[in-house]
């Protein structure tokens, strides 16, 4: 994804209803840096940012997120990647096996 110096793609480019879309531009942007960076295998590198993924998966998904006690071995699989980047960016993730 090619777009301005630091962003996968400039906002004006996203394919993101706007004026409908519960998602800020953050959100975009960071789902574009997952799936850009490898998907799940980006998550595992910065672990720091599952936490992240997982607030905005249950985000996608209609759930609230409260915050009580974090659990370190939660399971995201490629079909949740696949869910929020629809969700959030607009992408069609396609899985090749």
């Amino acid at each position: 994804m090619a777009g301005t110096k630091g962003a996968p793609m400039p906002w004006d480019q996203a394919n993101i209803q706007w004026d409908s879309n519960p998602y800020t531009w953050d959100d975009v942007f960071f789902i574009l840096e997952v799936v850009g960076g490898g998907g799940l295998t980006y998550l595992e590198q910065h672990p720091e940012k599952k936490k992240r993924f997982i607030q905005l998966l249950c985000k996608v998904q209609g759930e609230e997120y409260i915050e009580k006690k974090e659990v370190k071995e939660v399971k995201i699989f490629i079909k949740d990647l696949a869910l929020v980047a629809k969700e959030v960016a607009g992408i069609d993730l396609k899985v090749k096996l």
